[in-house]
């Protein structure tokens, strides 16, 4: 059977990849409030203090969570400078399984998102079933997915292009 592409291939690359920011966009996405601001300082490692930033900004920005191989050079240096971390304490290979998944069960929760689970694919299935009996496009279809779990706050990384 042949795969149905929805994306272009740089359709794609832009979907998988995190945004990129410019000086005002950087500063907006990686501000951090009090709240924040007390999460951060409760953990302890500088790499894990950089990493939560990085994926709370990231997910603020898109509701999308990276790799530490994804994170963009830029955005790595303005958050060690604007958390006022020692560079030189910064390994993002260190960022690895445990600890970026409970980060983001955490930026989760402050946000008030939903985890993608059987339920919210459920709601999902149900709602792309219903486009799809409309006779809409594959992307119009894809696009239409991405703005519902915008505003049902649910998080679910979606890869069917």
């Amino acid at each position: 059977m042949t795969k149905l592409v929805i994306l272009t291939q740089n359709e794609r690359r832009r979907f998988d990849s995190p945004p990129t920011f410019n000086t005002n966009e950087r500063a907006l996405h990686f501000s951090l409030n009090n709240n924040d601001l007390q999460i951060v300082k409760e953990l302890r490692i500088a790499t894990n203090k950089v990493g939560f930033v990085l994926q709370l900004g990231y997910f603020r920005s898109n509701g999308k969570f990276y790799t530490t191989e994804q994170f963009r050079r830029q955005d790595i240096e303005y958050v060690i400078s604007t958390i006022n971390v020692d560079p030189n304490k910064i390994n993002l290979l260190s960022y690895q399984k445990k600890i970026p998944a409970d980060h983001r069960k955490r930026i989760l929760s402050i946000m008030h998102w939903q985890p993608f689970d059987q339920m919210q694919q459920g709601k999902i299935s149900a709602y792309a079933l219903w486009l799809a009996q409309r006779q809409f496009s594959p992307k119009h279809i894809f696009l239409s997915i991405i703005d519902f779990c915008w505003q049902k706050k649910l998080n679910c990384q979606l890869t069917m292009y």
